[in-house]
């Protein structure tokens, strides 16, 4: 479990080669963590007054692969125990042998995620510098940003925009090879439309794919600004949807219980997953065949149920057979409990009325099994909840010693303000 944050998240991000980690949540600070053991990096400062950070997205940089030169691979019993790659920014581990990261040994190019996009509601969009946490460039809006998405190659950077007084939802599309602040593209979403909530660029950067909160997938070609294709699936708002890592599918994740995946080219629906609970987000796994859905109920019905009820759970599911890992185990214990019933009065060449009987006699005996498993974990589970119930509220703590840790903590964080003052990675 990570802790670095005072407010509820609103991002989780890997980069591409998934060593680092990157949250984000509404008291406006974005931290940097290994993905490895969990160790915080720094925090990316956006101000004295930030803004509420809703989403990030980090770059990737390869060059041409070449073999490491021979050099790189020798034996680093000089370097500083802090020493990083000769080749990315990542910083090396004790035990790891010659000057390179696992990833560059492996892939023998240089691998780096160099540049961070972040988008606020303190109406900005800010590109950072991963290793040291400069701020690079900032982007001025008119209302607050709601998405950011580098293009392959880090060329360009889109921006959702959120509504404001008589203005829609729009994208706007920055050079950031250039000093400019002025967008090159603007696409605007009509009068009357749900607003637009995820804009991500698709393969070779000529399609940009849109999600809005009706539930509709738009495909909006970069050059022209045009709409190429429109598709309304899903009867609810679309949170959000992410792409595979060979971005030749995605998959979104609705309110209606439901997560689709879409091919890319055309975005017409491969497979749907069926859930008992609104999907807030989803994601495909790059090493295998297995999609997740996260979602549960509103903030708005929190206190009004149960964390269960609520269903604040990840599912794993399926990539191919559209069905929840562990959903069925019952009829698949069954199924096989009669084919080797079937086998053994094949073998031993016994007569139809007695293979019948030994066949409802193992399944019966399977079923009653289950049964008994399945009393006893919900007789362990009402017992968890008692204890759990018990410990708060024999845990109780005053306001007042709740006052006091908040003041600590206050004059705790003001200290690590002024001894990292300057510094824009603490």
């Amino acid at each position: 479990m990570l802790k670095g944050h005072d407010g509820p998240l609103t991002c989780v991000k890997y980069n591409k080669d998934g060593d680092l980690l990157f949250t984000t949540c509404r008291r406006g600070r974005i931290n940097l963590w290994y993905s490895d053991d969990g160790e915080r990096m720094g925090t990316y400062n956006s101000g004295a007054k930030p803004g509420a950070v809703m989403y990030v997205d980090v770059n990737c940089e390869r060059a041409p692969a070449t073999p490491p030169p021979p050099h790189l691979l020798a034996p680093r019993a000089l370097l500083l125990p802090d020493a990083r790659c000769a080749l990315c920014p990542a910083r090396l581990r004790p035990s790891a042998p010659g000057i390179l990261c696992v990833t560059c040994r492996r892939l023998g190019v240089p691998v780096a995620c160099t540049r961070l996009a972040s988008a606020s509601m303190d109406q900005t969009a800010r590109i950072w510098d991963v290793e040291t946490g400069k701020k690079l460039q900032e982007y001025e809006m008119q209302a607050g940003a709601r998405c950011v998405s580098f293009s392959s190659g880090d060329k360009m950077l889109a921006v959702v925009q959120d509504p404001f007084q008589d203005q829609t939802s729009c994208i706007k599309i920055f050079d950031t090879s250039s000093s400019s602040k002025e967008p090159i593209k603007k696409i605007d979403c009509d009068y009357g439309c749900p607003k637009f909530n995820r804009a991500l660029f698709g393969p070779l950067n000529k399609r940009l794919i849109v999600c809005n909160e009706g539930g509709g997938l738009l495909g909006y070609d970069v050059a022209s600004g045009e709409c190429e294709v429109e598709r309304c699936d899903h009867e609810m708002e679309i949170p959000d949807f992410t792409f595979a890592a060979d971005q030749m599918t995605f998959i979104v994740g609705c309110k209606d219980h439901t997560a689709t995946l879409y091919d890319t080219a055309s975005m017409e629906p491969v497979k749907k997953y069926q859930s008992d609970r609104p999907i807030n987000s989803a994601a495909i796994s790059p090493l295998m065949d297995h999609v997740v859905l996260g979602g549960g109920q509103d903030a708005a019905a929190v206190t009004t149920t149960a964390g269960r009820s609520g269903k604040f759970e990840v599912r794993f599911s399926s990539f191919c057979v559209c069905v929840g890992l562990g959903v069925g185990g019952v009829c698949v214990c069954v199924c096989v409990c009669v084919c080797v019933c079937v086998f053994l009065s094949l073998s031993l060449s016994l007569s139809l009325s007695l293979s019948v009987c030994v066949c409802v006699c193992v399944c019966v005996c399977v079923c009653v099994c289950v049964c008994v498993c399945v009393c006893v974990c919900v007789c362990v589970r009402a017992c968890v909840r008692a204890c759990e119930a018990v410990s708060q509220s024999g845990n109780h703590v005053s306001s007042s010693s709740l006052a006091s840790a908040s003041v600590i903590q206050r004059v705790r964080e003001g200290s690590e303000a002024r001894g990292n003052q300057g510094l824009g990675l603490d």
